[in-house]
């Protein structure tokens, strides 16, 4: 595993305040291995303030504290309570206040909280063992501080441009539509400006047309999604692979395109989150780099259902195969043949309780029976998809659900429409 970094209170500050360029970086790094940690010192001035700038405390605003912990828990950002009160004591008495001659001690020119937060990161790395550790920084102030070496930790700033969402609003776009400015023409995927976010960071312009036109292919889809569910937010996600150098010639050879990939969650979040469990490696002689723009709901999503919790629930079974399917690394194409095979009851209850548990996931799979796949798999499968849906995202109305899915339905065999009549009527409203 790789050595962790350690993050201050402005960085995560900035990531709770919008800027989304930062948690992307952020979130880069946690891709790649490398852990994010805070020191209690940091964790106590997210949460309740600094007592050091300004008055007996200077407190932290609830809602602030709230989205900082929300940052938290969104990156994997972990509170590091390794290494011993007496090392940080230590830390801090040797290299904040020290004698150089004679008995007056003398103070570093830094703050207080700059000092405790850098000897609790080299206690830990003594008790770790890491002999330069970093300090991922937002405070230019602390960064450029000519004292904040004699820790022996190493400060570090980003790398990216600062750029906060919901601040640029694209002509002809009603007022307080979400997106970016950019120095470069820009393109709105369903009322989002994303290229902002996506393509002010190239210099290929080859690369940048690609990425163009797989942005424009995927509008249709997208606003397809955003019908069928409103509730469903997606993650568009830009990939590149940087080939490292091979030293010592220092070449950098331009980055190769991967692809634009759409990953769904109710809320951005749960997209990084499902980012997180999809995306495979690299080679060991390349580097990730991506960039990501958010499109909202539609709707915000109603609370989720309460679901059978019976372990003797004879459906359960079938649901734990579909799982075991769709599970890193996925195969959609078995997954739907385990439901194809399954009788229609344990289906939509299998079908119900992935929309619930893994809504992403569900959406995902839903989508296969757009693509490639066997056309026996779309007779009895996509009812079953529209019959779950509804009773999770919607009324769960038997009237409503005919309408919507007409002929399909209708071409299900009797026994298939009564279970679906009587899932509909036991999750959602009562049969007519």
């Amino acid at each position: 595993m790789a050595d962790p970094k350690w993050v201050d209170s402005s960085t995560i500050g900035n990531v709770a305040a919008g800027d989304t360029a930062l948690r992307a970086e952020l979130m880069q790094l946690r891709m790649q291995g490398t852990p994010l940690l805070i020191v209690p010192k940091v964790k106590e001035e997210i949460t309740v303030g600094n007592p050091f700038p300004a008055g007996p405390m200077a407190q932290q605003k609830a809602t602030t504290a709230q989205l900082c912990q929300q940052v938290l828990v969104d990156l994997d950002v972990k509170v590091d309570m390794m290494g011993s009160e007496a090392d940080r004591r230590d830390f801090f008495e040797k290299q904040f206040k020290f004698k150089p001659k004679g008995p007056s001690p003398v103070v570093r020119a830094m703050e207080e909280s700059d000092a405790i937060i850098l000897s609790q990161i080299a206690a830990s790395a003594k008790a770790r063992g890491i002999s330069s550790p970093t300090f991922f920084t937002a405070d230019g102030r602390l960064f450029r501080n000519a004292d904040a070496k004699n820790w022996g930790v190493s400060l570090t700033m980003r790398q990216s441009r600062p750029l906060v969402a919901g601040i640029g609003v694209a002509p002809g776009l009603p007022g307080g539509t979400p997106g970016m400015n950019s120095g470069k023409a820009n393109i709105v995927l369903a009322g989002v400006l994303v290229v902002g976010t996506l393509l002010n960071w190239l210099s290929d312009i080859l690369t940048e047309q690609r990425i163009r036109k797989d942005l424009s292919d995927t509008e249709d889809w997208i606003r397809k999604q955003q019908r069928t569910d409103p509730h469903m937010g997606i993650l568009v996600v830009v990939e590149l692979w940087q080939t490292v150098p091979i030293e010592p010639s220092g070449y950098w050879p331009a980055p190769s395109y991967q692809g634009t990939t759409l990953i769904y969650g109710v809320n951005r979040p749960t997209a990084e989150a499902n980012l997180r469990r999809e995306w495979s490696g690299v080679p060991p002689t390349a580097k990730r780099i991506f960039r990501m723009a958010w499109i909202p709901p539609l709707q915000t999503a109603p609370p989720k259902p309460s679901v059978d919790p019976s372990k003797q629930a004879p459906w359960l079974k079938r649901y734990q195969l579909v799982k075991n399917a769709v599970d890193p690394p996925a195969d959609y194409t078995e997954a739907l043949h385990i439901l194809n095979g399954s009788s229609m009851y344990d289906i939509v209850n299998s079908l119900r309780m992935l929309a619930s548990d893994r809504s992403a996931t569900f959406s995902g799979l839903w989508q296969q029976l757009d693509g490639n796949v066997p056309a026996f798999l779309r007779t009895r499968l996509p009812p079953a998809f529209s019959a779950a849906s509804d009773v999770t995202w919607g009324t769960g109305s038997v009237d409503f659900y005919k309408a919507r899915v007409g002929d399909s339905f209708w071409r299900l065999s009797s026994d298939d429409q009564k279970s679906i009549i009587d899932f509909l009527g036991q999750f959602g409203k009562k049969a007519r």
